[in-house]
């Protein structure tokens, strides 16, 4: 018999974004359970979600919690909310992200069948929003959309130092930052969650890095090549803020972070010798300088550059914008040795994402 599910869905504000969500889910007659941890200030989704008449298909516990003022509030919200899921596995989600819920049942026989693993997902695809003027800001829906899926790599090696190693030296170019929203076990994940809130790191990425790690010193991951989680670009609540420009480094220097990792890894490592962890913080370090350079890539100077401003201009006009898209794939594989992406559709959410 296969394990049960549930969803745990993170809210703060932005009604518009969870009634697609949810009116998808509902359309599609999800049925897995789903709890949804909700931090924000808007009052009228408490009104529209605890009218359950609004959506006959689903079984969903909606929990209103304390605002979500900064980010200790989100993880005190993400501590309780994970430590109220009783089933096999869980799946954590946004609401500007979709999963493909066909594909939920085979990643679940894979877990029933596979002990040594503690995460299972698909293809992460990344997908942009365009209205008619070609923008792409924090829109519901659009006349068109691109969407690109990222392919990565299992994370299947025996031994855990190894796995580790693996993640923390490939982490961008295969994008393992999308293991976050694998369908994992949920015993091993709310251990993990407990150990690191009783630690009280103040830095919230330090925190996401450190529960990537854990994981996969519990088991392996594996991910399949089918598109299954769905996130739209540009919408996100919490992280874009916190890695713009060198904001992340000043706050690791004011809160004296960087020492939290190796307070972390001896308290949760103990049976691990000294030239293992010293493994591990070189892997973390590795980790930590790949994450500078692709900030320091990333940030305004080179956004506001005439060459990126052009090209995103030209990739979201409606039906060029697709063939161009493609065209810039096709050559970005062959000349990279980074991780390989292809242009798909998305049918099952397209009548959501486009008026």
């Amino acid at each position: 018999m296969s394990g049960s599910l549930t969803i745990v869905l993170l809210l703060k504000d932005r009604i518009e974004f969870t009634k697609r969500w949810m009116s998808y889910m509902d359309a599609n007659k999800c049925p897995y359970k789903i709890i949804i941890a909700d931090g924000g200030r808007d009052q009228s989704i408490e009104q529209h979600l605890n009218n359950q008449d609004n959506y006959h298909n689903l079984n969903y516990e909606y929990i209103r919690y304390p605002y979500d003022e900064v980010l200790e509030d989100f993880y005190s919200k993400y501590h309780n909310v994970m430590n109220r899921v009783n089933s096999d596995y869980v799946i954590q989600a946004d609401n500007d992200d979709f999963f493909i819920l066909d594909r939920i049942p085979v990643l679940i026989k894979f877990l029933d069948s596979n002990v040594d693993y503690v995460g299972v997902r698909g293809g992460h695809v990344d997908f942009k929003v365009y209205d008619k003027s070609h923008n792409q800001l924090n829109i519901i829906a659009g006349t068109h959309y691109t969407a690109i899926q990222r392919l990565s790599p299992s994370i299947d090696m025996s031994d855990a130092i190894t796995r580790i190693n693996y993640l923390c030296n490939n982490i961008a170019k295969y994008d393992y930052y999308s293991n976050w929203y694998c369908l994992f076990r949920t015993k091993t994940v709310c251990k993990i969650w407990n150990t690191l809130i009783n630690i009280s790191i103040k830095e919230p990425i330090i925190i996401e890095m450190l529960m990537h790690i854990f994981i996969l010193e519990k088991g392996k991951i594996m991910i399949t090549d089918f598109p299954y989680y769905l996130r739209q670009t540009g919408t996100s609540q919490y992280g874009d803020h916190l890695i713009t420009e060198n904001d992340f480094l000043q706050r690791c220097i004011n809160r004296g972070a960087l020492s939290e990792f190796k307070i972390t890894v001896d308290q949760f490592l103990v049976d691990y010798s000294r030239e293992d962890k010293k493994e591990i913080f070189n892997s973390l370090a590795n980790w930590l300088q790949e994450f500078i350079v692709n900030i320091n890539s990333n940030n305004k100077r080179y956004k506001n550059s005439m060459f990126y401003r052009l090209s995103s201009k030209i990739r979201s006009k409606f039906i060029i914008g697709k063939f161009i898209e493609l065209i810039y794939i096709y050559f970005s594989n062959l000349t990279s040795d980074s991780v390989k992406r292809k242009v798909v559709e998305l049918k099952e959410v397209e009548n959501y994402i486009i008026k």
